[in-house]
């Protein structure tokens, strides 16, 4: 399943989801050519090569540790956002109660979003990605709840994402629960070297909760 493209209106909730989030990095290497601190490295020894994957294979066991430690997705950072999608949200918001707090009740439909942002051992910044859902609460009832939108950005050269792969929303225990599974690939010419999955899961209460985690169900509480 490929991600949908964002429309006027989803641009204006991510806009506005924007406000309430650090601003990512705006960098979008092409796929294949390395910039700034891979400059000179061994990565871009290997991504520049006539024969990339040639290239790799010849490495020296320390310099595939090297081009490994800074390619390779081993950190994960996790966050979650919320905006208001109808005029009860936004007075609800605009009186301080909104899915961001914890504690209050909090009527209207809100458009939730999870990011997951990977980078290397080395620190260095590979990927984001992201899954949002829709959903409405009236008291202490989940009333409807919808996948929204699911999308990344490449922050490295020789990644692409793949697509999504797998997804799913509905209502548990009284939770708005969305998730999407994302695909990444690290490719050196026309040769697939690595191929990670990753899920974000989405999390909305009728209490005014948020939450996003890695599961890839709707059925597993967040603390499992």
């Amino acid at each position: 399943m490929s991600i949908r493209s964002l429309t006027a209106g989803r641009s204006s909730v991510i806009a506005a989801l924007a406000v309430v989030t650090l601003t990512l990095c705006t960098a979008h290497p092409a796929s294949g050519a390395p910039t700034g601190g891979f400059s000179g490295s061994v990565v871009a020894r290997v991504l520049d090569a006539e024969d990339p994957a040639a290239a790799y294979r010849s490495l020296s066991a320390a310099d595939r540790a090297v081009f490994d430690r800074r390619m390779l997705p081993t950190e994960s950072a996790v966050s979650v956002e919320v905006v208001a999608a109808d005029a009860v949200a936004r007075a609800n918001a605009d009186a301080g109660r909104s899915p961001d707090r914890f504690g209050t009740l909090v009527d209207g439909c809100w458009y939730a979003r999870g990011w997951d942002s990977r980078s290397s051992a080395a620190g260095d910044p590979l990927y984001t990605f992201w899954t949002m859902i829709y959903y409405c609460a009236v008291g202490q009832t989940i009333t409807e709840v919808s996948m929204y939108d699911s999308g990344s950005e490449i922050l490295a050269p020789g990644w692409r994402h793949d697509g999504i792969k797998a997804q799913d929303t509905g209502v548990v225990r009284d939770q708005a629960r969305g998730w999407a599974k994302h695909r990444f690939v690290l490719s050196t010419g026309d040769v697939d070297l690595w191929q990670r999955d990753h899920c974000i899961r989405v999390i909305g209460t009728y209490a005014g909760t948020q939450y996003s985690d890695g599961y890839c169900f709707l059925q597993l509480l967040p603390q499992q």
